[in-house]
């Protein structure tokens, strides 16, 4: 019995020096998108997921979830890796931008793999579309005097699993481990 206890606590003990660590970011940004009846997300992404928010302003919660650990996403999120820029087109459109995403990543050698997912909460109605969300002028959501949707909706988020595959705990990083578009970031 006590060989049974100590294999166990052996095996507990193994399982946890080699367990996986993944990192995820929720990185939270409102933009001004009135008057525009199209929103197009020009970034990689896995998912948009549209919402209507009792606000004036349009909010984006992105979840980064990263296949390195915290202290790497940290460095990347301080690097501005996911700064998000917007710009109105000639159209009337609005464009939504991670324009570092463009650059390739690697630490220690391996490349960065990423998932973003947009949970956009619109002040209105808005129909998803491939990376566009356009404007739903059939459902309006009707506002009071102040311009605010009258009646609250609850925003629910939902759970995403990843297919990213983690490193392991203890993960440190020194200068030059992290190389974004062939060049080495500073550690911060």
């Amino acid at each position: 019995m006590k060989r049974f206890s100590l294999l166990l606590l052996c095996a507990l003990f193994v399982q946890n020096m080699f367990a996986q660590e993944a990192a995820e970011k929720n990185l939270v940004k409102s933009l001004d998108a009135a008057g525009a009846k199209v929103v197009v997300f020009e970034f990689k992404h896995k998912e948009i997921k549209p919402s209507v928010v009792n606000s004036g302003m349009m909010k984006l919660d992105i979840l980064v979830k990263s296949n390195m650990p915290d202290v790497v996403l940290d460095q990347l999120v301080k690097a501005g890796r996911y700064t998000i820029d917007s710009k109105t087109n000639a159209d009337g459109s609005l464009s939504i931008l991670m324009p570092n995403l463009e650059k390739a990543v690697t630490i220690k050698g391996q490349d960065l793999q990423e998932e973003i997912i947009v949970q956009a909460g619109m002040p209105i109605k808005y129909i998803l579309n491939g990376n566009k969300l356009e404007l739903e002028s059939a459902l309006m959501a009707s506002r009071d005097k102040s311009g605010k949707m009258k009646g609250g909706i609850n925003v629910m988020k939902p759970k995403y699993k990843s297919s990213l595959k983690a490193q392991p705990k203890g993960y440190k990083l020194k200068p030059g481990d992290i190389m974004v578009g062939g060049k080495p970031l500073d550690i911060k």
